[in-house]
């Protein structure tokens, strides 16, 4: 069947559902359902291929038995409630390429982790809308690759020397943070950045906070030391 002008799916007995294609799906809403809302219930793996750069809004809605996602390399962009509803997901691999999370992609989702197919400085690069974060789902460890080519836990979040702006919900509610280390030329932290982190240590290398920097980027909790070389 068809979920968008360029993209197709199939939706096997056994309920692996794949989208093929390129570019972008449609979007869908409350008044607009893809093709196999009546059997959604069935869904027990989703696939989106090489290929797919935009997983449209409310895509996978309601798919309340969904277990397991596979996202493809090419895919940018994952708009608003895409896996809303996805009770029994509890683990996402994201690719390098992503740019930008709407609103409430995994809502309902119970991530406990989160892969992340590139190095700690690409996560920068990716622009969540709000409540989007998937490590703020359900609370959940960040796990990215080192020069290796392996994934790690972000246990120790280092910013980098060319990170100056860190946006808001970046790190919300990741479980797996223990320390951070700010330099001092990050002149801007967004709204709950760094909120939810478990009673986290933050080494600033500023002596005092700047004013930029958004009140409730981080919980009263955290241990807050500036002026570290």
């Amino acid at each position: 069947g068809s979920c968008g002008k360029t993209t197709t799916y199939t939706l096997t007995y056994g309920g692996l559902l794949t989208i093929s294609g390129t570019g972008a799906t449609t979007n869908f809403h409350s008044k607009l359902f893809p093709e196999w809302d009546p059997y959604k219930d069935c869904v027990r793996e989703v696939i989106v291929e090489e290929g797919i750069e935009k997983i449209g809004s409310a895509l996978f809605a309601r798919c309340n038995s969904i277990e397991k996602v596979t996202l493809p390399d090419s895919l940018r962009v994952m708009e608003q409630y895409a896996f809303d509803g996805a009770v029994c997901v509890d683990k996402v691999v994201l690719p390098a390429n992503l740019e930008r999370m709407g609103t409430a992609v995994f809502r309902g989702a119970q991530l406990k982790e989160v892969y992340f197919e590139g190095a700690i400085d690409e996560w920068f690069d990716i622009n969540f809308e709000l409540s989007s974060n998937p490590l703020a789902v359900a609370g959940a460890d960040l796990y990215v690759l080192n020069e290796e080519g392996n994934y790690y836990k972000v246990e120790i979040l280092e910013i980098p020397k060319h990170i100056t702006k860190i946006n808001a919900e970046q790190f919300y509610k990741c479980t797996s943070i223990k320390f951070i280390y700010i330099h001092k030329d990050v002149t801007e932290i967004g709204y709950r950045a760094f909120v939810g982190c478990r009673h986290i240590l933050i080494y600033c290398q500023m002596n005092e906070i700047p004013v930029t920097w958004k009140p409730n980027w981080c919980d009263s909790s955290a241990t807050i030391n500036m002026g570290y070389k």
